[in-house]
This record gives structure tokens, C-alpha cells and sequence, in this order.
């Protein structure tokens, strides 16, 4: 299907049949595409996002997640990549689902689920990657089969050669670990023992430096992209 299609922005606008996010400021599209075959595929599109953050950050970021999405090709619970549009824009694979973040339901919120979700991420960091932004709850996903998916690798990391960045990525790897727990703790609590619950509550140092970081780059870019996320 899509290996044998090219993919425009021409056709790409004609099959949107939904938006899961607008593009404005740092933020791009999330398109809903259906393909002519019947199936779906998301493209995220930086084209229509603040004119600052299109011209800079936006191409490098499709670039390197698109990167990530190749290395970690066939990992169950993770979107496969299609194809980079253009500087702007890649598509990739659509999976049905609910992200954690809306699901109330304690039926839905099974060990096996989190189980998964725990197994993902050692998968990923079985080749070299560490997603980074895993504290997110919006980053997780129960599949309309029940089964796990985790989403969005906009932050990831891959693993260096030289020594300081191989400290760097070691750091993120164990707090990928962390952070599953502590998206457990909130969910499901009862699901941990006492000694995890303890370490789901773990600060880790690059976790305060990027925030000490992050958020007053974000003020800047959004003031730079005309005062949207």
C-alpha cells in the first residue's frame, strides 16, 4: 500500500478526514489520513506551525523522530514509519486506541496492560533508544485490541558513542524505567509493591535540569511563534 505510494501534500489534504491536533506556535498537525485501500495512517506536519519554529527546530524534529521510528521498525507497540513527505512533514503508522490519560475504567487498566507497557520500553532500549517523555500519560495507549502502545518519540534519544553522551543516555534509559512506575502509582497503585511505589517517587537530577532548562526555552519559542504552544 504505502510503500508503493507516493505521498504528496496534495494527496495527503484530499484523504485528512480528521485532525487529532492543529498546528500553531511549536506544535504540528496530527493528520487523520484515509488511504485509497480503506486503511488509516497519521502525518505530523510542521508546515503550518509558527513561522520561527518551522523554519528551525520543526525540520530537525521530523528528521530525528523519523530516524528513531526506523530503528525501532516492527517493535510491537510502536508505530511503524511510512515516509518522510518533505522537510516538514513524515507519515506513519495509525493505530486505534485511548490514551491512558482518559481512562478511568479499572477493568481497562489491567497488570497485563502495564506489563506491556513495561516490556515496550525495555524493547526500545534493547536497541538503543530512550524515549524521554515517558512521564507523559498522553504518551501511552490501550489498543482497541487491548493490547499496549506507546506513542509520540518527538524527545527520544539514541544512544552515543562517546562517553558523556553514553552517561546522558543511560540516565534517560533509567528514567524511561521510573517513569512507567510512576504512571503505575497513579493508575493502578495496587499494582506495585511497597519498594516500587518508593521508587516511582525518584527525582532524577537531569530531571530537574531540564526543567530548569526546558521552560524558559518554551516561553522563548513561544513568544518567538506567536505566543501559541
Amino acid at each position: 500500500m504505502t510503500e508503493e505510494l507516493k505521498l504528496t501534500r496534495e494527496y495527503i489534504q484530499i484523504r485528512t478526514i480528521d485532525y487529532f491536533r492543529k498546528a500553531g506556535g511549536t506544535r504540528p498537525d496530527l493528520r487523520l489520513v484515509l488511504m485509497a485501500d480503506g486503511s488509516k495512517i497519521i502525518v505530523k506536519d510542521f508546515k503550518k506551525s509558527g513561522t520561527f519554529f518551522k523554519f528551525t527546530l520543526g525540520p530537525i524534529m521530523i528528521a530525528r523522530e523519523y530516524e528513531v521510528l526506523e530503528l525501532l521498525r516492527d517493535v510491537e507497540g510502536v508505530p511503524n514509519p511510512i515516509q518522510i513527505i518533505d522537510r516538514y512533514a513524515f507519515a506513519m503508522e495509525y493505530v486505534e486506541g485511548q490514551s491512558l490519560d482518559k481512562i478511568s475504567d479499572k477493568k481497562l487498566l489491567t497488570e497485563e496492560l502495564f506489563d506491556g507497557f513495561k516490556h515496550i520500553v525495555e524493547e526500545i532500549h534493547k536497541r538503543n533508544v530512550a524515549h524521554c517523555d515517558l512521564r507523559c500519560m498522553g504518551n501511552y495507549m490501550r489498543r482497541k485490541d487491548g493490547k499496549p502502545h506507546i506513542i509520540d518519540f518527538a524527545a527520544a534519544m539514541i544512544k552515543g558513542k562517546n562517553a558523556l553522551h553514553t552517561w546522558f543516555y543511560n540516565q534517560f534509559e533509567s528514567a524511561d524505567a521510573n517513569a512507567v512506575l510512576r504512571v503505575i502509582s497513579k493508575k493502578r497503585p495496587d499494582l506495585l509493591t511497597t519498594e516500587e511505589l518508593e521508587e516511582a517517587k525518584k527525582v532524577f537530577p537531569l530531571e530537574r535540569a531540564a526543567k530548569a532548562v526546558g521552560n524558559p526555552l518554551k516561553k522563548i519559542f513561544k513568544l518567538l511563534s506567536g505566543g501559541k504552544k
